[in-house]
C-alpha cells in the first residue's frame, strides 16, 4: 500500500530540499565561539588558509571581526576548493557582521554585507534585502532558542531524518492532496532548518539517511507508527507547524 506512493512524493520532496531556491553550491560551517576566541582560531579550527585570513581582516575596516562574543554564531561558505565565499557572525539572533568575496581587476577581496545606518546605500532594494537577510537570519536563530528540545532532533543526523521519512510515509497514506501538500510543506521547513542548523554536507547526509528510513519504514509500518509517537518527532512537527516559518 506504502510503496507504490512512496517514490514520487521522494522525488517530488527531495527536489524542494535540493533544487537551487532552497540549497546554493556552497557548504555551510557553523562554529560557535568559545571565550575570547578570534577569527584566526577559527579559521585553525575549519582549516581556513592564513592568506584568506589576512585577506578578509585586511577589509574589515571597522575591525567588527576581531573578537567575538562568547556562543556567537560564525556562518562560514565555502565552495568545493575550501574557498571562503562569505561570513556571517550572529550573535543572539542578530547579524552583527556579513563579508562576501568579489572578484576585481583579477584580484579578490572581501565586502561588507552590512551598510552604515547613516550611509545611503545604493538602491533601495540592496536596503530591503538586507533586512530580509537579517530577519530570517533572526527567525531561525529565534527558533532555535524558544525550542531547545526541537534543535536537540534538528542537530542529531539520524533523529531529524527518521522524522522526516516519518512525514514523508505519512503524507503518501494521506487521501487528500490538500493535506498532502500540509505535510510536504511543513516537511520541507523540517529540512532546510536540519541543513541550516548542521551545516556543512548535512544535505548529502540527511537524504541518504532518509532514503533508508523511507525504504524501511515502507515494510515495516509498525516500526513507522511507533517512531512517530516518540517525543521528539511530534514536538518537532509541532514546533515547526506552530512557528509558522517561511
Amino acid at each position: 500500500m506504502i510503496i507504490r506512493f512512496y517514490n514520487a512524493l521522494c522525488f517530488l520532496f527531495f527536489m524542494m530540499v535540493m533544487s537551487p531556491s532552497f540549497a546554493s553550491n556552497l557548504s555551510k560551517v557553523i562554529v560557535v565561539s568559545g571565550e575570547g576566541e578570534h577569527l584566526t582560531s577559527i579559521f585553525n579550527r575549519v582549516g581556513l588558509s592564513t592568506a584568506t585570513l589576512y585577506n578578509l581582516l585586511d577589509s574589515d575596516e571597522k575591525n567588527s571581526l576581531a573578537r567575538f562574543e562568547t556562543g556567537s554564531e560564525i556562518e562560514l561558505f565555502v565552495d568545493d576548493s575550501n574557498d571562503l565565499k562569505k561570513i556571517n557572525v550572529i550573535y543572539k539572533g542578530k547579524l552583527i557582521s556579513s563579508f562576501s568575496k568579489i572578484i576585481k581587476n583579477n584580484k579578490s577581496f572581501y565586502v561588507s554585507s552590512i551598510k552604515d545606518s547613516n550611509k545611503k546605500t545604493k538602491s533601495s532594494n540592496d536596503s530591503h534585502q538586507n533586512k530580509l537577510d537579517v530577519n530570517s537570519y533572526s527567525n531561525v536563530n529565534h527558533f532555535l532558542a524558544k525550542n531547545p528540545k526541537a534543535k536537540k532532533t534538528l542537530i542529531n543526523p539520524t533523529s531529524v531524518s527518521k522524522c522526516i521519512a516519518g512525514n514523508i510515509i505519512s503524507a503518501a497514506l494521506l487521501d487528500k492532496n490538500v493535506d498532502k501538500d500540509k505535510v510536504v510543506s511543513l516537511t520541507s521547513k523540517i529540512s532546510r532548518l536540519a541543513i541550516t542548523v548542521q551545516g556543512g554536507n548535512s544535505k548529502i547526509v540527511i537524504n541518504d539517511i532518509t532514503n533508508s528510513y523511507v525504504d524501511f519504514y515502507s515494510y515495516n509500518e509498525k516500526a513507522l507508527l511507533d517512531d512517530l509517537k516518540t517525543n521528539e518527532c511530534a514536538n518537532l512537527n509541532t514546533s515547526v507547524w506552530n512557528a509558522q516559518l517561511p
